[in-house]
């Protein structure tokens, strides 16, 4: 094997190495030389394709690439667009959380083995915020640290070209005197008006949007949160076959603050809005008799048509995550997801694209002996006819030169 063979040889193997760590293997083997770029060579030839991996994660694209092999090149995996990280550090006061400057905040990816890989570390600014910029993609765990308050930890990923934010309330580390206790009861209200305990409810304390502890009922249905600092806090409850509730609870420094629920059955909701279509000019004009469907797990359970003014409604709707999809002849049709709450009415309305237009028919002279007959080549053959390629036509007669 010569000099230049051996190169390329080499490269394709170090390739496909690469390929298979980053993509895994839902890539076929004849995608790998096509998810290899170059630059500068030794020996010479011609790599191009494109390739689209089957299966991929999100954020995973195919991969356009026609390069010339020179000299002295040296061929790498084609490298995707760095993400961001951002968000910010806060800890309890009295009424709403309070910015924590001077935080550490590290940045982890799983690396060889599995074995966490330090990609960054950055300190909150006065107002407690952090930033990460130009992470590779992936899974990463995030570590925010800071003298007097317990550590906490979040997996989070980062994609391509996109902004990932997060916020982290530490609470302070301290003596049990400081800290207050939160316990009462959960019960649920049953459709024969029966008030009966809620063994195994999930109960969700809340600090800037973000759960600080978590309590689950015992038989009895009552909770206790112990060591919860002082301050003000939303705390939340929640039960199988019940509408979710929440409440605004104040704890005391070494004192038990008492929140009691009462879980209503939940009533169902309402969906409403519109569909229109993306004209070419950028205006949107109201798509009447577009087809609205809602969807949970893969089955459709609700079916309606927009009216005159491309608008619907959908009643009796049970509270619930859900898929609602649109589509209307001559646009590409969507699905999103959307969460219905108890006795609440969603309003989602869609705005879908024009399809492209489709391939012209593929047609041409066929000859048939010296008789000329314009077919499409398959219709052309099985007539034991002799095709003259697409877009030909008759006359002048092909068939009689």
């Amino acid at each position: 094997m010569n000099r230049r063979k051996l190169l390329v040889f080499t490269a394709v193997v170090v390739g496909m190495g690469l390929v298979a760590w980053v993509a895994g293997p839902t890539w076929g083997a004849s995608h790998v030389v096509r998810g290899l770029a170059s630059t500068g060579v030794a020996g010479s030839g011609t790599l191009a394709g494109s390739a689209t991996p089957t299966g991929a994660a999100e954020g995973v694209s195919g991969v356009e690439l026609v390069s010339t092999v020179e000299s002295g090149t040296e061929i790498s995996p084609v490298v995707p667009e760095p993400g961001v990280v951002s968000g910010m550090v806060l800890h309890p006061a009295s009424g709403d959380p309070a910015p924590l400057p001077g935080a550490a905040v590290w940045a982890f990816r799983a690396g060889r083995h599995h074995q966490p890989e330090l990609m960054g570390m950055t300190a909150s600014g006065d107002d407690g915020s952090f930033a990460f910029a130009s992470l590779p993609p992936g899974g990463y765990l995030l570590v925010v640290s800071a003298a007097d308050y317990a550590p906490q930890a979040r997996h989070l990923p980062v994609r391509p070209g996109e902004t990932t934010d997060c916020t982290f309330v530490l609470l302070p580390v301290g003596a049990p005197e400081e800290f207050g206790t939160l316990e009462g009861c959960v019960t649920g209200v049953t459709e024969d008006g029966d008030e009966i305990p809620l063994p195994g409810a999930h109960l969700v304390l809340l600090a800037a949007d973000v759960p600080i502890r978590e309590a689950v009922a015992g038989d009895d249905g009552c909770y206790a949160m112990e060591g919860v600092p002082p301050g003000e806090f939303l705390l939340r409850a929640g039960a199988p076959g019940f509408a979710p509730a929440e409440a605004t609870v104040v704890v005391v420094a070494h004192e038990t603050t008492e929140q009691n629920f009462v879980l209503q059955p939940p009533e169902d909701g309402a969906i409403t809005g519109c569909v229109s279509g993306l004209q070419d000019d950028g205006t949107q004009v109201p798509l009447p008799g577009a087809h609205v469907v809602l969807i949970r797990h893969t089955h459709v359970v609700r079916q309606v048509t927009a009216g005159d003014d491309g608008c619907f409604a959908m009643t009796d709707v049970p509270p619930g995550v859900y898929g609602l999809g649109a589509g209307a002849e001559g646009y590409r049709p969507v699905v999103e997801p959307i969460e219905v709450a108890s006795g609440e009415s969603v309003e989602h309305s869609f705005v879908l694209e024009p399809l492209p237009p489709p391939p012209p028919p593929r047609e041409g002279a066929c000859c048939l002996g010296e008789e000329c007959v314009v077919l499409p080549p398959r219709a052309c053959h099985r007539q034991g006819g002799e095709y003259q390629g697409d877009g030909t036509g008759c006359d002048p007669n092909p068939c009689t030169e």
